[in-house]
């Protein structure tokens, strides 16, 4: 009981600072009270909500789902800033793992004239993305593939937890589904841009062969901002980036080593 306690002053307080209203609080706190109890009785359904909080000098909107990782991106890219970048006018954004678009509707609200190019693969995250994205007037084109150095088809294994991935991985579901891949240098041919401001960056470990067969495109990236899972360390990151970046940690999840956010800046 008191660990509950725990969990919902923290998610009430969380909620404080973005602001909700009351209707939004109890909205928060039910989702979780039953996703709590979905652990014990299956058959209770996930259902999808909506919450509106103020930011910067809008309104954002966001729909997301009865589970504990659509709430951690939104607390994570709104209330710790994890993917804050020095102050820059970017043009063009490229997003590698949307999920649900809640970095595209931060970087929106920041950077409103900016062009965002979200790519994504799994059909259940596409639906929520699609609907945040047009909550929050974010014009970007999502493309449903998976990004890799290799264009083509690919298994896509999943999980429960926010891990799904082209790498599998100890904590899987045993499930997979095939999924179309991208190459960065192809989303930009498709968009016509010969550089990329900001390059977003979470696949789950995808990250590691991604930046091992970069040498094609990443002297046209100005500034990364994501994840490193599994243990690819940054000086690992660097070298494989042609040491053109400047990185800083910016924020680590437990176990150490496992997945770390980084910032790496043209130099």
């Amino acid at each position: 009981m008191g660990k509950r306690l725990d969990k919902f002053r923290e998610l009430n307080s969380i909620a404080g600072q973005l602001k909700m209203s009351g209707q939004d609080r109890r909205k928060l706190l039910l989702a979780t009270y039953l996703r709590r109890l979905r652990d014990r009785i299956s058959f209770i359904p996930q259902f999808e909500f909506k919450l509106s909080f103020p930011y910067e000098n809008g309104r954002v909107a966001f729909f997301l789902r009865s589970n504990d990782i659509d709430f951690q991106h939104l607390e994570g890219l709104f209330v710790r800033r994890e993917y804050a970048v020095p102050a820059v006018n970017p043009k063009r954004i490229l997003d590698l793992g949307g999920n649900i678009g809640a970095a595209d509707i931060y970087f929106h609200s920041l950077y409103p004239d900016a062009e965002i190019i979200t790519i994504e693969p799994l059909p259940d995250n596409l639906r929520i993305l699609h609907k945040n994205l047009k909550a929050n007037g974010v014009s970007g084109r999502v493309i449903a593939a998976a990004v890799s150095s290799k264009p083509g088809k690919a298994r896509f294994y999943l999980s429960e937890a926010d891990c799904s991935s082209l790498i599998p991985r100890e904590q899987m579901s045993g499930k997979a589904i095939d999924v179309d891949c991208i190459t960065v240098p192809e989303i930009m041919r498709q968009a016509g841009w010969d550089s990329i401001d900001i390059l977003k960056v979470d696949i789950e470990g995808g990250e590691k062969p991604l930046f091992k067969d970069c040498a094609e495109w990443i002297g046209k990236v100005g500034m990364i901002i994501g994840e490193l899972h599994n243990g690819y360390a940054m000086d690992e990151f660097n070298r494989d980036t042609g040491g053109h970046f400047r990185c800083t940690q910016v924020f680590e999840y437990p176990p150490p080593g496992s997945m770390k956010g980084i910032l790496a800046i043209r130099n």
